[in-house]
């Protein structure tokens, strides 16, 4: 479950003002919900990711996750409940070259120290529809695959909310609906709250929520805000 409660990230500039990036944003989604956010780049939608994953620190305002504040927690702590409770599901994917696919979906257990790492990331391959690929390594898999391989490695740990950002945005169309069938199937039937930044038009309309962003405010978006 995710809340966002008067959500603020400003900057401060060299004259001494502060340039508003976001401006008391409020947001709560439940479990299994999917949530699409669109706006314009440079709009704020990557700091508001980087918000809610805990990797920034808000001006002002509370991010609420599995109903944990996590400006209440020392950078210790935040890591490990990230590493734990938030999966994160890059553009770029973001896999390790020199390991394969298993090894990767093992990485974030292998920080916890889980000694069930291997059955778990194997578990969390299948799911996803990799299992027959676990020895192969980034460099051998389709722009498609690589994004299973990155989903599964943000499921293994059973977290509580899932932030994506862009995951289609590097695929063909094809790869492109496959992956956004898999995300929002993974979401309702783990039971994962899923935000998802997207430019994509189709994604944004099958997600439980479509929400803009712009001017530092979040709003319900209608059909022609995406076009």
């Amino acid at each position: 479950m995710l809340t966002l409660n008067n959500l603020s990230r400003s900057f401060k500039l060299q004259d001494g003002s502060d340039l508003k990036i976001l401006s008391d944003l409020n947001l709560s989604s439940s479990s299994g919900e999917s949530i699409a956010i669109i706006g314009p780049s440079g709009s704020g939608k990557t700091t508001l990711l980087s918000l809610i994953a805990g990797l920034e620190r808000p001006t002002s305002g509370q991010v609420i996750v599995d109903s944990l504040d996590l400006n209440q927690m020392s950078e210790k702590k935040l890591a490990r409940f990230r590493s734990s409770r938030i999966g994160i599901v890059f553009q770029q994917f973001h896999l390790m070259p020199h390991l394969n696919a298993l090894e990767n979906v093992c990485l974030p257990l292998w920080l916890q120290k889980n000694p069930e790492a291997e059955n778990l990331a194997r578990a969390s391959l299948d799911s996803v529809g990799m299992s027959h690929r676990t020895s192969h390594h980034p460099w051998q898999l389709s722009g498609g695959e690589c994004q299973r391989v990155a989903i599964a490695r943000a499921i293994v740990t059973s977290p509580a909310l899932i932030l994506a950002d862009e995951p289609t945005g590097n695929l063909d169309p094809e790869n492109a609906k496959a992956i956004s069938d898999l995300l929002l199937n993974l979401s309702r039937v783990k039971n994962i709250s899923l935000v998802i930044v997207t430019h994509s038009i189709s994604l944004a309309n099958r997600c439980d929520k479509k929400l803009q962003l712009a001017h530092g405010k979040l709003q319900n978006a209608v059909d022609s805000a995406l076009l």
